[in-house]
């Protein structure tokens, strides 16, 4: 006896699942009876019915293939269709030119051979050019 009053939501669902596998249980109990009452030798009938559950298992793993493929497509649509729209939504002057690496996160001017850049006014240069 439980020292709750509710059910659990496991409980429920064991309880439900229990349900449905005696159910299948009688159900296939019944089928081999039916063929055994029409003369069909308990061996064939048994085995027909395993042939008929792997038929059924196989198409339901048929089945959620090309579900699960289609899903993967929908979702790569999606996905692309939204980088296409976030792209697009970015006015062409505000795009970073990939030949200017002077816009990089990591940009120091000694590390290139590049004309002064006005960012890194070194003072001390301008010193000994003058003397």
């Amino acid at each position: 006896m439980n020292t709750y009053a509710s059910k659990t939501r496991g409980e429920r669902m064991g309880r439900w699942f229990g349900t449905a596998w005696r159910w299948a249980v009688r159900q296939d109990v019944r089928a081999t009876r039916w063929m055994l009452d029409r003369g069909v030798p308990r061996k064939v009938a048994v085995s027909s019915l395993w042939v008929l559950k792997l038929g059924v298992v196989a198409a339901l793993l048929y089945a959620a293939f090309w579900l699960a493929l289609v899903i993967a497509a929908v979702l790569i649509l999606v996905a692309s269709a939204s980088n296409a729209a976030q792209d697009s939504d970015q006015p062409k002057w505000l795009e970073k030119d990939p030949d200017d690496h002077r816009e990089d996160l990591f940009y120091h001017p000694l590390s290139y051979n590049d004309d002064p850049d006005p960012r890194f006014y070194d003072p001390r240069l301008d010193d000994k050019s003058s003397q």
